[in-house]
């Protein structure tokens, strides 16, 4: 394990940048379904630490046991390092380059095609406009 992954956060309550995130993320959490989220930002602007905080509170411990699978897109085949556990999936779209919406969207196919019926119909919800800003 890496120092800086070991040292970073485990608790949405830790994270003291973005404050207003951390309270909509924490009120979405709450409320009955927790719609599907993607976030984007540069480089080092706490995505990854704050997303991992808010699927352990929701799910526990759980999330900390992730395995690393290789996807190969079917067209291009371009390959892509998926980091998953039972409850979310990590990737990062920098590796993919300019082919990133295509891969993105058949990894999505991928996973929609290997779950069961109920969890398809809740992987397309519809996205929401939203007024919260970019991780800077």
């Amino acid at each position: 394990m890496l120092w800086v992954d070991k040292h970073a956060p485990r608790e949405i309550e830790e994270l003291s940048i973005h404050p207003e995130i951390s309270r909509l993320l924490l009120k979405q959490a709450a409320s009955a379904s927790l719609p599907h989220l993607l976030f984007y930002g540069p480089t080092g602007g706490g995505k990854k630490t704050r997303v991992l905080a808010l699927v352990r509170r929701i799910f526990g411990d759980a999330v900390d046991k992730v395995r690393v699978e290789t996807f190969t897109d079917r067209e291009s085949g371009t390959e892509a390092t998926v980091c998953r556990s039972s409850h979310h999936i990590l990737l990062s779209c920098q590796e993919f380059g300019v082919k990133d919406r295509a891969i993105v969207q058949s990894i999505i196919k991928d996973i929609a095609e290997s779950t069961t019926l109920s969890g398809v119909s809740s992987f397309f919800a519809a996205p929401k406009a939203s007024s919260v800003p970019p991780f800077k």
